[in-house]
Order: C-alpha cells, then structure tokens, then sequence
C-alpha cells in the first residue's frame, strides 16, 4: 500500500514523501 503523507498533490511525484508498505 502507498501511504502519503500529508502533502500537497504536487509531492507525490517526490518518492522521499511516499511511503512505501509492502
């Protein structure tokens, strides 16, 4: 699952703000 944190859209291209769980 992609968690993102809290951020604009504009962040979730930046994997440091994607938390990725797997």
């Amino acid at each position: 699952m992609q968690t993102i944190v809290q951020l604009p859209t504009n962040d979730q291209k930046k994997p440091k703000h994607i938390k990725r769980c797997g």
